[in-house]
């Protein structure tokens, strides 16, 4: 567990939560937050489950352990990426980062899990781009159907000519389950419970503006947990 707890601040961070409010909702204390965004928790997987869970991962300690301790991050062949903005410009920026940065957010997560650089090879991505959540919609019946589902969904909270992106998502997860939720947004219409209750498990509100290796590195640990469900369930 003790390579995760970078990753726990930086979850905490996107949700805009201090440790104190982390702590109240998920049944610790303050100075238990603390310690496990400093790698000195001991406290139990339990406790440190609860808060996982309530940003949206749980953990299955047998498989993080065994991966961990062999060293091992098992990448997708490729990431396959939907991009719902009514933006034009921050779909080019999304584009930009995951076409010509890709390494450097392996090599994060690499640091992250404590792997050595020589256990990967360079993540690849695909990423679509469409203007509103019903064109959004399309596009994953349509790769659902051909059995290319998404990976990753990138989605802006405020759509004016359409579908928000709470609607979106919720009508996205009714089709594909699966797929993983990023809404990267300047604002946060509903409450963090608010989000999570509409759009279930493996979501993340992500604050604009967004540095792009934090973003490379949050969509691969995500894509990483999404072929170990996958796995599971299949």
């Amino acid at each position: 567990m003790d390579n995760f707890w970078d990753l726990l601040k930086v979850l905490r961070k996107q949700a805009g939560m201090t440790q104190q409010q982390l702590a109240d909702a998920t049944g610790n204390s303050r100075q238990e937050l603390s310690m496990m965004e400093n790698s000195r928790f001991h406290g139990g997987f339990d406790k440190v489950d609860r808060v996982f869970r309530y940003l949206g991962y749980p953990l299955r300690p047998q498989q993080l352990s065994r991966e961990v301790k062999n060293g091992i991050v098992p990448l997708l062949e490729t990431i396959r990426i939907l991009a719902v903005d009514d933006d034009p410009e921050i779909l080019r920026g999304y584009q930009q980062t995951f076409e010509s940065t890709q390494q450097s957010g392996i090599s994060s997560l690499l640091e992250l899990l404590q792997a050595t650089s020589s256990s990967v090879e360079s993540q690849k991505f695909t990423i679509d781009t469409v203007t509103s959540g019903e064109v959004g919609l399309k596009r994953v019946k349509e790769a659902v159907k051909q059995n290319l589902p998404y990976t990753l969904l990138f989605l802006d909270m405020r759509m004016p000519n359409g579908w928000d992106g709470l609607k979106t998502a919720r009508e996205i997860r009714k089709v594909d389950p699966e797929i993983r939720i990023i809404i990267i947004s300047a604002y946060r219409d509903h409450t963090l419970q608010k989000m999570r209750e509409e759009v279930g498990s493996h979501f993340v509100f992500h604050q604009k503006p967004y540095m792009q290796d934090e973003l490379i590195q949050l969509s691969t640990f995500m894509a990483h947990e999404w072929q170990q469900a996958r796995e599971l369930l299949h």
